[in-house]
């Protein structure tokens, strides 16, 4: 009740309210910090507006100047304040400016995120999904032998996460919404005047009290679960307790579906900033409030020609003088009470008493909005209150249709009345915008003015705390010539172009820069005529050349080059003597068969016949004979045959019908016609005959095998053209052949045996020698042997170890830890040490690949070799070429000693740089930039790194195309182990530190 009669006090003194507020905002904003726009864009001027922008005095310069700085160190203190207030968490009493501060980023807070509040579902749906997600993020199996222990935490679980998940989507609302006392007074006099400020409040109130009641259920149901004996009463439990959430929830419908408008309202609300340069359009509705702000911005606001079309703020940016403004639409105003606006009307009021904005009070002169003047006079007499302290200017729209000197005497004596306020009165038409850039022009300027001069005004420990006056910090320079030369300022010849263009009438416009026409519409103006011509557009330069014929190239051979340039007169030539043979009648004769001429014609036809004939069986039959002939009976012989078994048979006295062998038992009872009489018995067993290989039985004919064998070779040897040893192919080598390593002694001595029986006896004896020569040696020496070799074996792990080390630290520190860590000559050495054995463990070495590409330079060329160890460049170079060699220990005297950051050469006298497996230190910006600087214009820069440090190639030749170098060519060696990049320089670094220069150590397991 207290709130309802505080809210219908209130209204009924809106005007008393509204200047209340107006006071408070313009304190907020004189101590507050102003945001500095950063959209600076002077070539996004209109037209109309380039002559002004030029024609710029010092004095306006230095006035923008003056405001840039302005903005710049209040929003500067203003930040420092609020991140103070952040740190200590307390405000003192006297800092007013901390407190303006924070609420000025409340300000903004709710500006940027009111359009992101969160959903708020239906109560319906927002039970199924709490219940589900309960349901889906808890276990769901009890049993009821566990102990009561479990069986209570089972079921106490579940209340405590539902009563968890509606606490946090409560808490979100709650959170999310913006509240009225935290946000700038406009915002919360237009959220009093769209949803009312009590309904509101009591619904996030009534959210706050379901919060509260859902965490009392969960805790009350939690505490009696604690005492239940039983599942049964546990799960009891549990559901009054789910029950009682769901039933609070489901009672807030009505304020959930209040705060679901609210969010959506709240979500197509315009970005107004409060604090920011602003232009206001006032009025009654239909004068041309909306035309104007679509003329001077991007604003794309409905317009028609009924009242009231505007029903909301809209909002439209443009640029002025290099800041930032917007301009709002208001919807219009009626001449009645306040009590009897309604909320589109108030919309209008409330940006006019809460923003700090220059006034365009906007009048249909032409009175075509169905009021009079002096009713528009009298509107503007009614809401003058709200345009206290601000730029106030009357704009006559529609002067197309009736202009202010048509206007009758008595009516013209009420706009002069205006002008004996100061107010300003302009002429203008939306129609043809004519006076609409003026009229922005002087608002945007009074309204810039008055923000210098109120600024100015404040006290300098209100901005910039007790530190003094901000003008003893400002100093604005003055140019002054320094001597009598003329330094007229540069005008493009395309700007000059443009203002003389400007200057010229729109027919003389349409003469001298005619309109180039497109290629569809040349395709539409010839029709079927029509042909693209792309050569037109070739920037040759000679332009006579572009439609040169293009030579053909076929196979690297130009076509014109085998046609003979004189080949279309001698056709000529031979149609003529074909044309005079046919009319002396060449042809017409008849051919004679009886005449010597012909006969021998005929003959040669015959013979050259037969020989086509003869060529053609000769090839078919050389085609049969390239391929092995396989015979049709290649099979094996049968060696079981009816015949053969008649003949042996009848040899061994057994006479065989071939029609009847059903029983041999009968034959025995017949007599026997020859041959002696047998006992019928088992025979011996016959022996398999020899299995025939398969290449004779294929091809019995051993010519024709021999000659199959020949052409598979031939076959093969094709094969074996292209056939490669690679790493796959096992290979023994012999490294005693026997005929370097067999010594003998003369055949004839060989073959005698006395002298074969003293050489064996001679090998005897010296290897019974030397098997006591072993033993006796073995006994003394293995412990000496043992001992050596683990001495052996553990140097070697010991420089491996060193090694290791090493190469970690120059790999993971800058080169200038690399220099102290080389001061100790034996590390260097034990480095080397290790990188000569690595060396000889890799497929080829790279250096040698720079030696052949730095073999081609002219001679008399200046290398610079970066990380040379042993100086090896300088030693195949060094007569021919001047060889730099540069590395941290000198190991011989062509060797000097530097930093690869840090060069002892002059600037631009090198013309190639060589790092050969030497970009090891974490400071590679400092290497390529001495690089840079040493190396001559379109000097050369040779890289050769093991394929493995680059993390990404592509990113590595970006960062140092940044740097000033243009790759030309990139090479993989020795199947992609190493990776070559020759860069070239071809000018200035952009970035001394560019994104992407990064190369992976060659780090090595831990052991």
């Amino acid at each position: 009740m207290e709130n309802q009669q505080q809210f219908q006090s209130t209204s009924s003194s809106f005007p008393q309210q509204i200047q209340y507020k107006q006071s408070t905002s313009s304190q907020q904003s004189d101590k507050s910090y102003i945001p500095l726009e950063k959209r600076i864009n002077p070539n996004g001027l209109p037209p109309k507006m380039i002559s002004n922008y030029e024609q710029h005095s010092i004095e306006t310069l230095c006035t923008l100047g003056k405001e840039l700085v302005l903005e710049l160190m209040t929003r500067m203190f203003s930040i420092v304040n609020t991140l103070k207030l952040n740190i200590k968490g307390e405000n003192k009493p006297g800092t007013k400016t901390s407190i303006h501060s924070v609420a000025n980023v409340d300000n903004i807070r709710f500006q940027l995120e009111y359009s992101r509040l969160i959903f708020m579902a239906l109560t319906e749906n927002l039970k199924d999904v709490v219940l589900s997600k309960t349901q889906r993020k808890t276990p769901t199996v009890v049993r009821r032998h566990w102990q009561i222990s479990r069986i209570r935490a089972f079921y106490s679980r579940k209340v405590k996460f539902l009563q968890q998940t509606l606490h946090d989507k409560l808490t979100t609302i709650l959170t999310e919404f913006p509240k009225m006392e935290d946000v700038h007074p406009f915002y919360a006099d237009l959220m009093n005047i769209l949803y009312d400020r009590d309904h509101y409040k009591i619904a996030l109130g009534q959210m706050n009290t379901a919060r509260h009641l859902i965490d009392g259920v969960a805790r009350e149901y939690v505490r009696l679960l604690k005492y239940s004996d039983s599942l049964y009463r546990c799960k009891t439990l549990k559901r009054a307790a789910l029950g009682r959430m769901v039933k609070i929830l489901r009672r807030q419908k009505s304020s959930f579906e209040y705060l679901e408008q609210v969010r959506q309202h709240l979500s197509r609300l315009p970005s107004i900033d409060p604090n920011t340069r602003t232009l206001i359009l006032c009025g009654f509705p239909n004068v041309g409030k909306s035309s104007f702000i679509n003329k001077v911005t991007r604003a794309d606001v409905e317009v028609q020609p009924y009242a009231f079309t505007t029903k909301s703020l809209y909002v439209g940016h443009m640029d002025y003088r290099y800041l930032r403004w917007q301009v709002i639409d208001t919807p219009g105003i009626l001449d009645h009470p306040l009590e009897q606006r309604n909320t589109i009307e108030m919309q209008a009021v409330t940006a006019l008493g809460h923003l700090k904005a220059s006034i365009l009070y906007i009048m249909d002169i032409s009175e075509l909005c169905d009021h009079s003047i002096e009713q528009q006079i009298k509107l503007f007499e009614n809401i003058q209150p709200l345009f206290a302290n601000k730029p106030v200017f009357i704009g006559l729209n529609k002067i197309d249709v009736l202009r202010r000197k048509d206007l009758p005497i008595e009516t013209e004596s009420l706009l002069k009345k205006f002008e004996n306020d100061n107010i300003p009165v302009i002429e203008l038409s939306t129609l043809t915008e004519e006076g609409v850039i003026e009229l922005r022009d002087k608002a945007c300027d009074a309204l810039l003015a008055q923000r210098i001069e109120r600024k100015l005004q404040s006290k300098g420990k209100e901005i910039i705390g007790d530190s003094g006056h901000v003008l003893s910090r400002l100093f604005v320079a003055y140019p002054e010539p320094r001597d009598d030369k003329i330094r007229a300022p540069f005008i493009p010849e395309g700007v000059l172009k443009k203002r003389a263009a400007m200057d010229l009438t729109d027919d003389v416009i349409k003469e001298e820069q005619p309109k180039r026409k497109l290629e569809r519409e040349l395709e539409l103006e010839q029709g079927r005529d029509y042909k693209l011509d792309l050569k037109k557009h070739y920037l040759l330069k000679n332009e006579e050349e572009k439609y040169d014929k293009i030579p053909e190239i076929w196979e690297g051979h130009n076509i014109a080059d085998f046609i003979d340039p004189q080949i279309v007169e001698k056709l000529k030539k031979l149609l003529e003597e074909e044309k005079r043979r046919e009319q002396a009648g060449y042809y017409d004769a008849d051919m004679n068969e009886d005449d010597d001429e012909t006969k021998r014609l005929l003959s040669l036809a015959e013979q050259i016949t037969e020989k086509e004939k003869l060529c053609r069986m000769e090839s078919q039959f050389n085609k049969g004979t390239n391929q092995p002939k396989i015979p049709r009976k290649a099979g094996r012989k049968r060696e079981r045959s009816m015949s053969r078994l008649e003949k042996e048979l009848g040899d061994l006295g057994v006479h065989v019908d071939a029609k009847r062998m059903r029983n041999l038992e009968n034959e025995q009872q017949r007599e026997h016609v020859g041959g002696m009489k047998i006992r019928v018995g088992r025979s011996p067993s016959v022996p398999v005959p020899e299995r025939i290989p398969r290449d004779v039985k294929g091809i019995p004919d051993t010519k024709i095998r021999i000659k199959a064998k020949k052409l598979a070779r031939g076959g093969l040897r094709k094969l074996g053209r292209a056939a490669r040893k690679g790493e796959a192919d096992r290979h023994v080598y012999d490294l005693k052949p026997k005929h370097l390593f067999n010594y003998e002694e003369n055949s004839q001595s060989e073959k005698n045996p006395l002298v074969k029986k003293k050489k064996r006896s001679r090998k005897k004896r010296i290897k019974d020698k030397n098997k006591i020569l072993v033993k006796f040696n073995d006994k003394n020496n293995d412990e000496q042997n043992k001992e050596e070799n683990d001495l052996k074996r553990a140097d070697a792990k010991l420089d491996a170890a060193r090694f290791r080390y090493i190469n970690e630290q120059l790999y993971t520190h800058p080169s200038t830890s690399a220099v102290q860590l080389f001061k100790d000559p034996k590390a260097f050495e034990a480095y080397h040490r290790g990188y000569r054995q690595q060396l000889k463990k890799w497929p080829s070495n790279p250096l040698n690949t720079i030696l052949l590409d730095l073999s081609s330079l002219p001679h008399g060329s200046v290398i610079a070799d970066l990380g040379c160890g042993e100086a090896e460049l300088a030693k195949s170079l060094g007569s021919n070429y001047k060889v730099h060699s540069f590395d941290l220990v000198s190991m011989n005297e062509r060797v000097i000693v530097a930093d690869m950051a840090k060069l002892p050469l002059l600037k631009e006298s090198v013309d190639v740089c060589v790092y050969c497996l030497s970009l090891m230190g974490t400071n590679l910006a400092h290497f390529f930039r001495e690089a840079h600087r040493v190396l001559k214009m379109n000097g050369k820069i040779k890289i050769v790194e093991v394929s493995s440090r680059f993390r990404n190639i592509k990113n590595f030749i970006e960062a140092l195309g940044k740097m000033g170098f243009q790759l030309k060519r990139k090479k993989e060696l020795d199947g992609g182990y190493f990776t070559a990049l020759t860069l070239q320089k071809i000018g200035k670094f952009v970035n001394k530190r560019p994104l992407g220069l990064h190369l992976d150590p060659c780090l090595y397991k831990k052991r």
